[in-house]
């Protein structure tokens, strides 16, 4: 894969993603997934905030999305990584580092629930199952690439 995975078009992500090369892969596909969870959580608080109703705390929703924010950075490193980074790297570090970044994301999502209301609420069931997905599919990944180690 030449470039980043992240300036990529979707569509030659995918591409690349049917090739029979091992990456961009599994931890690519689970990072991108992670990513665009936390996007939804990001919307969510950032609708949330601009409702003319909401009287709740804008402080623990700015600290909400600096966090998501910071956990989204991790991701678009753990799928660059993936595809150019070391091997022994991508054994079990790689991976694991897309799953510690999932993780901190769903305990966020569950942080956020209480402020999303209305039409925004489906979208953190939506981040919360993104997430989840993400999560289990790259501790499968660090599972797999031990037992063959």
């Amino acid at each position: 894969m030449n470039g980043s995975v992240w300036t990529t078009p979707v569509e030659d992500l995918y591409q690349e993603m049917t090739l029979p090369k091992p990456a961009p892969a599994s931890v690519v596909a689970a990072a991108v997934t992670a990513r665009l969870g936390i996007a939804l959580l990001i919307k969510t608080l950032a609708v949330v905030g601009k409702r003319d109703s909401f009287d709740g705390d804008r402080d623990k929703l700015k600290t909400l999305t600096e966090a998501a924010q910071r956990e989204s950075g991790k991701l678009l490193e753990v799928a660059q990584d993936d595809v150019t980074g070391a091997p022994d790297r991508k054994r079990s570090e790689v991976p694991m580092n897309a799953a510690l970044a999932a993780e901190a994301a769903l305990v966020l999502c569950s942080e956020a629930r209480p402020f999303a209301s209305g039409s925004v609420a489906v979208d953190i069931e939506i981040a919360v199952l993104l997430l989840t997905a993400a999560h289990r599919s790259v501790l499968i990944c660090v599972g797999s690439n031990l037992r063959e180690s």
